[in-house]
């Protein structure tokens, strides 16, 4: 099992938020081995739909060709298909 923390760096209700994940332990303590991920999720409303924006980026390129050999876009995919499955639940998708 893998985990994940994600130390929030900033906060802009209903805008964005950004930060830092990383790979850890169970109680939180960062992996020095992987490298971490810097994350900006923006969020633009347009009428009643909401479109996001999810920017990735990395402090070298070996480190994105790194992360992106462990699976990203493939666990990535996979979280944005069981969001839209629980969001299905709650509203109206189109």
């Amino acid at each position: 099992m893998s985990w994940v923390c994600f130390d929030y760096i900033t906060v802009k209700t209903l805008e964005s938020f950004a930060g830092e994940a990383a790979f850890c332990d169970e109680a939180g303590r960062k992996s020095g081995e992987i490298p971490s991920m810097h994350w900006l999720n923006e969020f633009h409303s347009e009428g009643e739909t909401t479109n996001v924006i999810v920017t990735i980026s990395f402090s070298t390129e070996a480190d994105m060709d790194r992360i992106i050999g462990m699976g990203l876009e493939e666990g990535f995919s996979m979280g944005l298909d069981q969001l839209e499955k629980l969001l299905a639940g709650v509203c109206k998708l189109k």
